[in-house]
């Protein structure tokens, strides 16, 4: 069990000053079979006319696990002074490489910073019978907040095998939360087994953020309140992707709720299921589909979600893609939701389509009698 101590500023003369705190920092960190406890500590108060950066880690450094367990935990951060420096809590910071046994990584509360369960900044693979859990507290008044968080650089992330990976953020959290946020073209998400939970219970962003991901195997649950999945490029060969937007009509946002948004996709075989959220001023996704979708197996399958305004023109799809779909297999369902406005199953703007290709759509109930199935603008 390790404890970092209260970390301060006495004796420093820089503008911009840090003050660091850990409960283990080590190079490398082996861990074959024991238990283990880390806790980052708190920081000092605040120096007058100084940048101020305050950092809290439970655990720093590249892990290697292939027994036992690793609590990591950030220390909290919520002084009520007027620093301009950030405060960053990380449960834990660096690489994992894990074939079995347990990892809890939690960042701590946070007042004017970040929280991050797990912040990873090289290759990591989650793998065998590991059980990895990342969350930050639940009194951070912060709205960047994450769950698994990749840095930007060149990197991939894999989850195979029957690995169990749990990332969520507290409730509260908006505008900048994610369960896992991998926001760089340089980054590659693979998962070829196991299975991912990722939620973000008020996010208006992601319960999962892909720039880029590769799924052959394996199932990924996303929830939020926005977008629950997104992938700018997703490359799907197999697996069961499940996207859920939990809005309701008593929640005011300014982003639409779509359970999967996906810009380019590459899909011959498993299963991407997306339902969209309630919403009053905007449009609910269950698959949204912006860019070039190339289809030659699986299922897509989509449900919108009960929109309603009095002076808007809010709609509900079930799948809609409006870019071009080239469907040489596979099939893509629809089914949309109430809606004050329109309300259409599927929607595509191009289509390219081969006789193998299978395509239902179901409108929903529209208050104004615009209720279509399937609508294809330009098809070939």
């Amino acid at each position: 069990t390790a404890t970092g101590g209260k970390a301060s500023y006495e004796g420093m003369t820089a503008h911009t000053l840090w003050a660091r705190t850990y409960g283990i920092k080590a190079a490398s960190i082996l861990i074959s079979g024991a238990d283990v406890t880390a806790t980052g500590g708190t920081c000092g108060d605040l120096v007058s006319g100084k940048d101020n950066t305050r950092e809290s880690y439970g655990c720093y450094g590249d892990i290697t696990m292939t027994d036992g367990s690793l609590t990591a935990t950030g220390g909290n951060l919520l002084m009520e002074d007027s620093s301009t420096g950030d405060r960053i809590s990380y449960g834990i910071y660096g690489s994992i490489s894990v074939s079995k046994g347990t990892i809890e990584a939690t960042g701590g509360n946070t007042k004017g910073g970040k929280s991050y369960g797990i912040y990873l900044n090289k290759d990591s693979r989650f793998s065998g019978e590991a059980v990895v859990t990342a969350t930050t507290k639940t009194e951070s008044t912060d709205d960047y907040r994450y769950g698994i968080y990749v840095k930007e650089t060149n990197l991939t992330l894999t989850v195979e095998d029957s690995a169990n990976v749990t990332a969520t953020v507290a409730e509260g959290a908006n505008s900048g939360a994610s369960g896992i946020y991998a926001n760089s073209s340089y980054i590659t998400f693979i998962q070829t087994g196991g299975s991912v939970v990722a939620s973000a219970p008020e996010a208006n962003q992601a319960g999962a953020h892909f720039k880029k991901a590769d799924i052959s195997g394996g199932t990924f649950s996303a929830s939020a309140k926005g977008t629950a999945f997104y992938a700018y490029d997703l490359n799907l060969t197999g697996g069961d992707i499940t996207g859920t937007s939990t809005s309701t009509l008593e929640d005011t946002m300014s982003v639409v709720s779509t359970g999967i948004k996906i810009e380019t996709l590459t899909m011959t075989g498993g299963s991407l299921t997306g339902k969209g959220g309630e919403h009053t001023t905007l449009q609910s996704y269950g698959v949204y589909l912006t860019g070039t979708a190339d289809v030659s197996g699986g299922t897509i399958t989509g449900t919108g979600g009960h929109v309603f305004s009095e002076d808007r023109d809010v709609r509900s799809y079930g799948v809609n893609i409006t870019g071009t779909l080239t469907l040489s297999g596979g099939t893509v369902t629809g089914t949309a939701g109430q809606a004050s406005k329109t309300s259409e199953g599927v929607y595509i703007k191009n289509a390219i389509l081969s006789n193998s290709a299978k395509i239902v759509g179901q409108g929903g109930i529209s208050d104004e009698d615009n209720s279509v199935g399937v609508s294809i603008n330009d098809a070939s």
